[in-house]
């Protein structure tokens, strides 16, 4: 049995609370440091600083213990692997619920005193005494093998004013906590090894992580993009910084010499929203010219990289981009690799980057959309010699189930009432749509049907209403057809057959209103929603156990990949507003090469 760390069986364990002024803090078993407590504001600093060390994983840190639960997390997703093997959108039309056990489907019924509520708290470890002992043996298990996402530290530091430009209140929170995970894990290795540490940002978009780290840190960053899109707007924008912080260094410098005249003059050179509209306009002019100053990869404190780095890469390439960029000396001896979702497959090569690179002293890496890494055997899953054994067994997880690890239980059992309503409308909604397009469209395949956007509104209305504007947003493979016995006259709203069946089908508007009505009626009745919620939950309840498998994996990996390497997965942002909110930070013991 692997080392377990006392995790408790409720969610506050697992997701902190919140204090006073609305910041998740990590749960303590002290009462006095409960919701209002008088105690709650003493703690709140220490528990901040011992949550830098907290583990995202219930287990020890050494490689046997994590091997141990990462074997018994895969015996678990083997075990229900009929709840990640299909897509929640096939309930109604893969009869789903005929794979549920009779016994777990009777506890929760309408009639038994199980609520809706007492449901989803099954993802906080929540029972019922009268559920059957295999139902709670589930509960039990994912509340043992689930990531602990609680504890994340604060950020030391704020992104505001121009810093916080475009950025959304959950990316601003995003950049807040990994620029401080970032700058603890510099400091670390500045300390053992004396140089100062570069960053090299992969995936870095628009560089709003490396624009935080370098004007708040002060620190040389190279920000890698292979989009042209992200990397034209990411240098207007950092132009606009380089001359704003410069405007506000030589006021602070003419107000510390006690020159009025000169205070005054810089004051007046503080950018204002509207000079800073102007200067990126006239940035973007400069562009459309080509007179493009900010053509050029070295740019102050951030440089972009437009350009694909790999494991291949050799030594010689590596210095010889860096030096492109202005990294050099001592700060391309010793840096930093990081990545802020970096999504799919580009999690994976971070990891293999650094473990290809003596150079890169310390990872900060957070990945996302697993299901987007190339499946249906992807490099990037398994990575560790623990899960590629377990996998060769008998592959277990594929793209669905990459897929549901990309869930969000963090606010599963708490959402609102009006929040959780509009919810399982709109994914009833869209589960029976697909059921209806499986009986419009016989035959058909994964990927042959496709949905445009269809606007909130019309998601949580009734399935009728939902259905029919639904329909006139079909994408359909050429010479797809729909079923005639759901269609009827174009003019009634109904879909008109082709007239010649070698030519391409038209997208259909709608089957008949009747149709619509019927098959609203028959599956939104109580006791249909109540096994939907049932599906949903424990598809929800595996989701945890599912991502904690692939972080463990990439956690092994770098653990056998770098000898002497210390890694841990530690909890970064609040679970509610960033569900992928674990970091898989690493820092290399050995001396850098000279």
């Amino acid at each position: 049995m692997w080392e377990k760390q006392a995790p408790s069986l409720a969610l506050r364990a697992r997701l902190g609370h919140r204090d006073g002024a609305g910041r998740r803090v990590p749960y303590s078993r002290d009462a006095s440091c409960h919701r209002g407590g008088r105690g709650q504001r003493e703690e709140a600093a220490p528990m901040a600083a011992a949550s830098a060390e907290a583990s995202a994983f219930p287990c020890g840190p050494s490689a046997a213990a994590l091997g141990q639960y990462a074997a018994e997390a895969h015996a678990f997703v083997s075990e229900y692997r009929w709840l990640h093997e299909v897509k929640f959108v096939e309930f109604f039309s893969g009869d789903c619920m005929a794979v549920v056990p009779e016994e777990w489907r009777d506890a929760v019924a309408e009639g038994t005193g199980t609520t809706e509520r007492d449901v989803r708290r099954m993802i906080a470890g929540e029972v019922q005494a009268g559920w059957p002992d295999s139902l709670k043996k589930f509960v039990k298990d994912v509340d043992r093998l689930s990531l602990r996402r609680g504890g994340a530290a604060p950020a030391a530091r704020r992104c505001e004013g121009l810093l916080a430009r475009r950025l959304t209140p959950k990316k601003q929170h995003e950049v807040e906590c990994a620029a401080a995970l970032i700058d603890a894990a510099c400091a670390a290795c500045e300390e053992a090894e004396g140089a100062r540490c570069g960053v090299v940002d992969v995936g870095a978009g628009q560089a709003f992580l490396p624009a935080m780290v370098a004007y708040t840190q002060e620190r040389r960053v190279v920000a890698v993009e292979a989009a042209r899109h992200n990397i034209e707007r990411g240098r207007e924008r950092n132009a606009i910084l380089e001359k704003s912080f410069a405007k506000r260094e030589k006021a602070k410098e003419n107000t510390a010499g006690g020159d009025k005249e000169g205070t005054d003059a810089g004051a007046k050179k503080r950018p204002s929203p509207e000079g800073d509209g102007a200067d990126l306009k006239s940035q973007r002019k400069k562009r459309k010219r080509g007179d493009d100053s900010q053509s050029t990869a070295a740019t102050g404190l951030v440089s972009y990289l437009p350009v694909y780095l790999a494991p291949e890469t050799t030594e010689e390439e590596l210095m010889a981009l860096l030096k492109t960029c202005g990294v050099e000396g001592a700060a391309a001896q010793q840096l930093c690799l990081t990545g802020l979702h970096a999504c799919g497959d580009l999690t994976p090569l971070l990891l293999r980057l650094f473990a290809s690179h003596d150079r890169f002293r310390c990872l900060v890496a957070v990945g996302c959309c697993y299901y987007k890494m190339a499946w249906p055997r992807p490099d990037g899953f398994p990575m560790s010699d623990v899960l590629q054994a377990l996998e060769a067994k008998g592959s277990v997880i594929a793209a669905t189930g990459a897929q549901l690890a990309c869930g969000t239980p963090a606010i599963w059992a708490t959402l609102p009432d009006a929040e959780w309503e509009a919810k399982i409308r709109i994914s009833m909604n869209r589960a029976l749509l697909e059921k209806v397009l499986y009986a419009a469209f016989p035959g058909s395949s994964p990927g042959d049907i496709g949905l445009r956007g269809i606007p909130k509104g019309k998601m949580t209305a009734g399935f009728a209403e939902y259905a029919a504007h639904a329909l006139t947003r079909v994408k359909l493979r050429d010479g797809l057809a729909p079923q005639p016995a759901l269609t009827g006259p174009a003019d009634r709203g109904g879909v008109a057959a082709p007239a010649d069946a070698a030519a391409p089908a038209p997208t259909p508007s709608t089957p008949t209103a009747g149709v619509l009505e019927q098959v609203e009626a028959e599956h939104t009745d109580a006791a249909t929603r109540r096994g939907f919620v049932l599906w949903l939950t424990l598809r929800e309840c595996v989701a945890c156990v599912l991502e904690a498998l692939f972080l463990a994996d990439r956690v092994l990996y770098l653990q056998a990949a770098v000898p002497g390497c210390v890694v841990r997965a530690v909890p970064a942002f609040d679970a509610e507003r960033s569900p992928r909110n674990v970091a898989i930070i690493a820092t290399r013991n050995a001396p850098s090469p000279t």
